[in-house]
């Protein structure tokens, strides 16, 4: 039996200058709270997990409108509290970071988009993520694509894998 409980609220709000319509500025703000008590037979798991992620976001172009960058900040706070069996895993994370993407599109064959973000996290120390994609249309109903990066989040190794609840596997 799962029984859960949820709360989602976002906030956006977005400024394009009326002067240069292609440069604009906006911020995002969620929160959600998450309650679940969950009982597998004779094991249960409980998790209450709290969320705010806030973003500001600058949008421009250099020298036209194929030439196109966005930078910002964001932060995230996540509060879980776990109860496993009889055992309880809390933990606290925050991150804040900052990210700079360039994108090209010349609307006839090449879109390329490449971005790097710095990221601060209180677990996972400081890390470096890129990302590049490129896609190439020589033809109509063609396109090559190419695309590298490189991501990095801590696991929910009890949420993402509930379904162990249900055997007879040690915990």
């Amino acid at each position: 039996e799962i029984a859960t409980e949820r709360f989602d609220a976002s906030y956006k709000l977005g400024y394009v200058n009326p002067d240069i319509p292609y440069q604009s500025l906006g911020f995002q703000m969620a929160y959600s709270n998450h309650k679940q008590d969950s009982y597998f037979g004779l094991r249960e798991y409980n998790i209450t997990h709290e969320s705010f992620y806030t973003n500001l976001v600058y949008n421009s172009i250099i020298s036209d409108s194929r030439h196109k960058i966005k930078t910002g900040i964001s932060f995230t706070h996540d509060n879980y509290i776990e109860e496993v069996v009889v055992d309880k895993y809390d933990r606290v994370e925050n991150s804040i970071g900052g990210f700079f993407e360039y994108n090209f599109d010349n609307l006839d064959a090449v879109n390329l988009s490449a971005g790097v973000r710095v990221d601060h996290h209180n677990l996972l120390g400081t890390f470096f993520t890129p990302r590049f994609h490129m896609r190439y249309t020589p033809w109509e109903k063609s396109a090559f694509r190419v695309s590298f990066g490189r991501g990095k989040r801590s696991a929910n190794i009890f949420t993402e894998n509930q379904k162990l609840f249900a055997t007879s596997r040690t915990i």
